[in-house]
């Protein structure tokens, strides 16, 4: 996170990337939501919210509330996902589950939505 935000380093966002896409091939959930993020954004890598889509969707596999949050915000909006209300419900509940509380805002919401 050091070199994406350039605290105590040189910023540097595509060896951001790189050391991300490390920690996610070894597993780690919270390296894949970052790439995600890298990606959702177009920062250190060319914007594709396709790839972030399946990044925050490895992230959320491996336990990451915040990759399942993000998830869910592309398929609520359709970015880099087939927009689907269901899809986006499932992912904000399971990042609520984790204690992830604007996933929760955003599940009731659409519940709410879905009521009406």
């Amino acid at each position: 996170m050091a070199l994406e935000s350039g605290k105590g380093v040189d910023r540097n966002e595509r060896e951001a990337a790189d050391w991300y896409r490390k920690s996610g091939a070894a597993g780690d959930g919270q390296g894949l939501f970052l790439l995600g993020q890298l990606y959702d954004r177009g920062k250190g890598v060319q914007q594709n919210q396709t790839e972030a889509a399946s990044y925050y969707r490895q992230g959320a596999e491996k336990g990451n509330a915040a990759a399942a949050y993000a998830l869910g915000k592309l398929y609520k909006d359709g970015k880099g996902v087939e927009k689907s209300t269901t899809q986006a419900m499932e992912w904000f509940r399971k990042a609520a589950q984790k204690g992830h509380q604007q996933a929760a805002n955003e599940l009731k919401d659409l519940e709410k939505k879905n009521q009406d």
